[in-house]
């Protein structure tokens, strides 16, 4: 299985860092669309630009990390035929 990884915050955050060992330590191959810039509004152009770039790459899902609430809306309008799963968790304190 092939998996297409975006996240609004970087690998290393420690939410995204988990799920990446884990899809990784289960065999999956993993597509990652991140980036580790320290501001969102470097971030985001970034990772978008990764997006819109390589998404004709093939993969069977997309996960869309922490913090992809920015993102989930262009993912989804752009790739309509991919089953998403969407890590939604907003901590209160946010």
């Amino acid at each position: 299985m092939k998996v297409l990884f975006i996240s609004g915050r970087e690998p290393t955050y420690t939410r995204n860092a988990v799920i990446l060992k884990g899809l990784r330590k289960c065999g999956v191959e993993v597509v990652e669309f991140t980036d580790s810039s320290k501001s969102y509004s470097i971030r985001y152009p970034k990772v978008l630009t990764k997006f819109l770039f390589k998404r004709k790459e093939s993969f069977d899902i997309v996960f869309v990390g922490f913090f992809g609430q920015p993102l989930i809306q262009i993912v989804r309008r752009t790739l309509k035929n991919k089953p998403i799963i969407f890590d939604a968790f907003l901590s209160a304190y946010d």
